[in-house]
């Protein structure tokens, strides 16, 4: 407030105030001058987000790029051209487009695709990313930029090799449950927790295991359905199947089940559903599932067990004569499920003999498994290397060392102890009861 000065001037007091005050409007009005405007921003429809990336080889050295995409439609009953509304679990695909095309490189592609769209596709949302076997076999380098460091990437995303082609296991990447297709997609990733049947491999995981000098990487095998596919349970493994070999009947053919192997960028081998399994123990990141094991008693029955582990998987190390020892320890904790049989393995005396026919039973597994990493891949997938690691001094010793190479020589032990805890919420069964009994 400009007080009445002695003289009664007020226009040369208002005058002062006025040029005190101007120079700070002029700061705030500069400071403001290089701010960003909105010229830039991107509207959530103004982009296409990709949920799915395919990878298979394309013709003339070309690789095809195929991309499963939000439609930004809505969800739930949809009108048909007649008028009749079909709802998303019979269509399949509402929520999502897929788009193929074949260039040079993977952002050549989407260069080619950005042309027929009128949105700008963006990998901001990518959940999974598809190679197919063929690819894979001949190495990932050329294609690993883009799990390298693109920005638009955001992490973790899911690795697959698509026994059935990238495409074809896009195509079919519907879902029968739900509208939200990035949902589905990021839930079937999760179901490796209560099955055991694939891992949860990431982008990073992988990268990075392509260059240690300690541990191979793997990755989800993935697979459609053939019409011959079916269950072929064998004396040895029950769970014999690869993705595509399941033989679920219906409108779901995709499915994922067993790892793929790799030495360095290229894919050597598949490991099936409970070699999966027991893989992941010896890793340490099985969580739990249900095992079924063969009757001791009975071959043609089966046990059923909930299984998870009772603590890590114990690993030594050793050198002797410069040949390098590994024991492997692991400690399984069970709980009994049913029998198809009328025994009753919650009596005391029976227990060790359903306990041991779980402990070979993994024990088997473990070893073909160890026994093919070694002398069938070459590739140190249990991550054997990390403790070996420890042997040496420095860095520089131990990548002169070469382990991927003398991986093959090791003498590997395994131990397998199964403990079952609980048998369920049945003490005893009744024997079956026949006339004339």
């Amino acid at each position: 407030m400009i007080q009445k000065s002695k003289t009664g001037d007020y226009k040369k007091e208002r005058g002062h105030f006025i040029m005190h005050k101007m120079p700070t409007a002029l700061l705030i009005i500069l400071l403001l001058l290089p701010l960003p405007g909105c010229h830039d921003i991107n509207e959530i429809d103004d982009l296409v987000y990709v949920i799915s990336l395919g990878l298979d080889k394309g013709s003339h050295d070309n690789i095809k790029t195929t991309v499963q995409f939000t439609s930004l439609k809505e969800g739930g009953d949809q009108e048909t051209g007649g008028g009749k509304k079909s709802s998303t679990s019979e269509k399949g695909k509402e929520g999502f487009d897929i788009l193929s095309v074949e260039a040079p490189t993977v952002f050549g592609a989407l260069n080619l695709l950005n042309t027929s769209l009128t949105r700008r596709l963006t990998f901001m949302h990518l959940k999974i990313i598809v190679f197919s076997e063929d690819l894979a076999g001949e190495g990932l380098s050329p294609y690993l930029g883009i799990l390298a460091g693109y920005w638009d990437l955001r992490r973790p995303i899911t690795v697959l090799v698509a026994r059935s082609g990238a495409e074809n296991f896009i195509n079919n990447n519907i879902s029968i449950i739900g509208t939200n297709p990035s949902k589905t997609i990021e839930l079937i990733t999760r179901q490796s927790e209560s099955t055991g049947f694939y891992s949860r491999f990431t982008d990073r995981d992988f990268y990075s295991n392509i260059k240690s000098t300690y541990i191979q990487p793997i990755a989800i095998l993935a697979g459609v359905n053939s019409p011959k596919a079916g269950a072929s349970p064998q004396t040895g493994i029950i769970y014999n199947q690869t993705a595509g070999d399941i033989g679920i009947k219906g409108d779901l053919k995709r499915n994922t089940m067993g790892t793929a192997v790799f030495d360095g960028d290229k894919m050597v081998g598949e490991l099936n559903g409970d070699e999966t399994r027991v893989l992941l123990m010896a890793r340490g990141e099985f969580k739990r599932a249900f095992m079924d094991v063969r009757d001791p008693q009975n071959p043609k029955r089966f046990i059923n067990f909930d299984v998870r582990p009772a603590r890590k998987p114990k690993i030594k190390t050793w050198f002797e004569d410069g040949k390098p020892f590994v024991h492997l320890t692991l400690n399984i904790e069970a709980n009994w499920a049913i029998a198809q049989t009328a025994a009753s393995y919650a009596d005391p005396e029976l227990l060790p003999i359903a306990e041991n026919a779980l402990k070979e039973y993994i024990r088997e597994i473990l070893d073909e498994i160890i026994k093919k990493s070694q002398h069938e891949f070459n590739s140190d997938i249990f991550g054997f290397g990390r403790f070996m690691a420890a042997h040496f001094l420095t860095i520089q010793e131990w990548e002169g060392y070469e382990w991927p190479e003398k991986f093959k020589d090791a003498h590997i032990a395994t131990e397998v102890a199964v403990n079952i805890r609980r048998p369920g919420i049945s003490i005893y069964l009744s024997p079956v009861r026949k006339a004339g009994e």
